[in-house]
This record gives structure tokens, C-alpha cells and sequence, in this order.
């Protein structure tokens, strides 16, 4: 099995567990998972998960979450320049 198709399962498999899960304990699911797999998502996963969680729990909800991902992008965007 090609590894990115295997990557995307098991992404897939994360997420449908997390949509399973009661609708108070699925932001704090989410944002573990992705604090989690910050380093290994690229940018535009980052970004994606960005809008998905602003779609689903609204800016102000997760106003910190959205903080510390611009961040990481921003120190990415950093670390990449020559």
C-alpha cells in the first residue's frame, strides 16, 4: 500500500473518531490531535484544519487555537527563508 494513501486512512480514521465523540469534547479532541501532528502536516493541512475548526466552533471559540497555529506557520515561514 502507497504510504500517503496509508497516512490518509489513519488521518481519516482520527477524524471520524473525533466527529463520533459527544459535540462538548470534540473541539479539545481536535486541537490535541493537531497539536499533536503539527510537525508533520504541511501547511496547506494546517491551514485546511484551520478553517474547518473556524467553520465548526466559530473564530472567537477558538481564538488561542487559531493564535498558536498562525504562529507555527509564521516560525515555518521563518525557519524556511534562506
Amino acid at each position: 500500500m502507497d504510504p500517503d494513501a496509508e497516512v490518509r486512512q489513519l488521518l481519516n480514521s482520527i477524524r471520524a473518531h473525533i466527529d463520533s465523540l459527544p459535540e462538548g469534547e470534540r473541539l479539545n479532541a481536535l486541537l490535541k490531535f493537531v497539536a499533536v501532528m503539527l510537525d508533520y502536516l504541511t501547511r496547506d493541512q494546517v491551514l485546511a484544519i484551520r478553517a474547518e475548526m473556524t467553520g465548526m466552533f466559530g473564530e472567537h471559540e477558538i481564538a488561542e487555537a487559531i493564535n498558536l497555529l498562525d504562529g507555527h506557520l509564521a516560525l515555518r515561514d521563518l525557519q524556511e527563508d534562506p
